[in-house]
């Protein structure tokens, strides 16, 4: 019986174009861990992994633009909890080194894996190795968001997304919130988009920060309060933040601190209402179903 986290994959070095596959050799006893300090401050658990022998990961990597993934066991134990309780038809966007592919392919409550990449040369590199033996995985060859406009109503019960290398706030906003939007009617249940818990953190803790400066006596809060414009320096005040500027960077806390000036939040803004609110509002933010699950009830 393999040990978890194992390599699954078994990928010959390559290059395609800017694309290569390169292996990553590690000796016995060498210390893995499933979690990053940066996924672990996110909630992420991380724990130990060693191997009794001699042991060879892959690398997915694009000339100027650096590594897309690997199937390490950091990366094998992120992927395997977000692919829990998949069933049916599933859409996945981005192939990879394949690994999420595999796995899905493997769980027996999964009917069919259909896989969007853009890059004709990962398809080359990688498609011809998945393990597969039920025949269950589909490559398709085009661009995500214009494959999901085309697609008719439940065409997929579940869908699983990584098409970026960074889980940054600017990721969020400009390719997971559009996917999902896209993905209404498509697929069945909200797909799961790598690292989104990671991204939605972020957002999470800068609005917790707003909220501490907040709570602050009017003195205090003046010095971290403000902002430039017009090259001038003013205090942002709560009729600030409930204000639009054209920027999804502002615009997306707008109907957060509209509810939370309706609501008298000014009053208490550190208490556990404010923080379930804040909480409830950076989980469906972005998605369809945002429009009736805000305001809270």
């Amino acid at each position: 019986m393999k040990q978890k986290y194992w390599p699954v994959l078994d990928i010959p070095e390559g290059v395609e174009g800017a694309y290569s596959i390169k292996h990553l050799h590690f000796k016995v006893g060498h210390k893995f861990h499933t979690a990053t300090a940066r996924t672990a401050l996110f909630g992420q658990q991380s724990k130990a992994v060693k191997f009794d022998k001699r042991v060879r990961f892959h690398q997915l990597v694009q000339e100027d633009q650096g590594v897309w993934m690997t199937d390490e066991p950091v990366e094998q134990a992120q992927a395997n909890n977000i692919l829990e309780g998949y069933y049916g038809t599933v859409l996945v966007g981005g192939l990879g080194l394949g690994y999420a592919a595999a796995n899905l392919a493997a769980n027996p409550d999964v009917e069919q894996v259909t896989v969007v990449e853009i890059s004709s040369e990962v398809i080359k590199l990688v498609n011809q190795h998945l393990p597969d033996d039920d025949g269950k995985i589909t490559v398709v060859c085009a661009d995500l968001f214009e494959y999901l406009k085309d697609r008719t109503p439940g065409t997929f019960d579940m869908a699983f997304y990584d098409i970026w290398q960074s889980d940054s706030e600017d990721t969020f906003f400009h390719t997971v919130c559009p996917l999902l939007t896209l993905s209404e009617d498509i697929v069945e249940e909200i797909p799961r988009c790598w690292n989104e818990d990671v991204m939605r953190g972020q957002l999470f803790f800068g609005m917790q920060q707003s909220l501490m400066f907040l709570s602050l006596p009017p003195a205090e809060r003046k010095k971290f309060m403000r902002c430039r414009r017009d090259g001038h320096e003013y205090e942002v005040t709560l009729d600030d933040l409930c204000t639009p500027q054209d920027s999804i960077w502002w615009d997306w806390k707008i109907e957060f601190w509209r509810w939370f000036r309706n609501n008298d939040g000014m009053s208490k803004p550190r208490s556990k209402n404010i923080e379930d609110a804040l909480g409830h509002y950076v989980t469906w933010y972005g998605r369809p179903e945002f429009t009736y699950m805000w305001p809270p009830k």
